[in-house]
């Protein structure tokens, strides 16, 4: 709409504009994908120029391929959402979510950014889970990741991702996989919505316990050889759910700029 007014050479009073940036979610692998990083805020009197504002949608993060009868697969982080209102103040940055972490006997570490991503399974040792508010906004624009809980026994549990209201939820038995964190609720559009959920842990062996979505566009995890995983929702910016034994986890669901402002003049 602005767009239009200012190449029409139209004069625009300075307004009052309220926004929404969500970034993309990160994949899962066999944890949850974090969830995109979520921010609001305001900013008054925005005087239109010669000038547009610019924005960048994030991508969901993508999970390619397997090594079959491993667990071991390949997942991405989100991209960032930016927002770009006044070019002398520089872009305000969403981060993408972290990629869940992977089956490895190691470590399972998952991946840091808006809301990390859940750690995945491990028959040797506790595995760590991405950090969330990463780099750090206030308030947090997500949280981190749960672990596999320390349970390291078949069917080998995995963390849920975080989400942009909540951490996400560790394994709380071998049987039990982590949920993803919560995302937080926005009534920018007029209706109250979640956004930015984390996706929930996926178990290594075919047992029940997969972990669910967080409220936002979580996608839930799944286990064993099951292939039905469920990615992130579009333009929620919902972390991927995790996946299983020889079956990857879900894409991280895309991010949203949404822009708000009086059009009474």
């Amino acid at each position: 709409a602005w767009r239009n007014l200012v190449e029409a050479g139209n004069a625009i009073p300075p307004l009052n504009i309220d926004y929404l940036i969500v970034a993309g979610g990160g994949a899962g692998k066999n944890g949850g994908g974090g969830a995109g990083g979520m921010i609001e805020g305001s900013k008054e009197n925005v005087t239109f120029l010669s000038t547009v504002m610019q924005l960048t949608v994030g991508s969901g993060g993508e999970s390619v391929g397997t090594v079959a009868g491993s667990g071991l697969t390949a997942g991405w982080d989100g991209e960032d959402s930016e927002l770009t209102i006044d070019v002398n103040q520089g872009a305000i940055v969403a981060t993408g979510g972290g990629q869940g972490g992977r089956t490895d006997i190691t470590s399972g570490t998952a991946g840091s950014g808006g809301s990390g991503g859940g750690g995945g399974s491990a028959s040797g040792t506790l595995t760590y889970a991405g950090l969330g508010n990463t780099p750090p906004t206030n308030p947090p624009q997500g949280y981190d990741g749960g672990t596999n809980g320390n349970f390291r026994g078949s069917p080998y549990p995995s963390g849920g991702g975080g989400g942009a209201g909540a951490i996400g939820g560790s394994a709380t038995s071998n049987n039990q996989c982590g949920n993803g964190g919560d995302g937080r609720q926005s009534s920018i559009t007029g209706t109250q919505t979640y956004y930015a959920g984390g996706g929930g842990g996926g178990m290594y062996s075919s047992s029940s316990g997969n972990g669910i979505g967080g409220l936002g566009g979580g996608g839930i995890g799944y286990r064993g050889t099951v292939q039905a995983i469920q990615q992130g929702i579009p333009n929620t910016g919902g972390g991927g759910g995790g996946g299983g034994n020889a079956n990857r986890g879900g894409y991280g669901g895309s991010g949203v700029v949404i822009l708000r402002f009086p059009i009474s003049y």
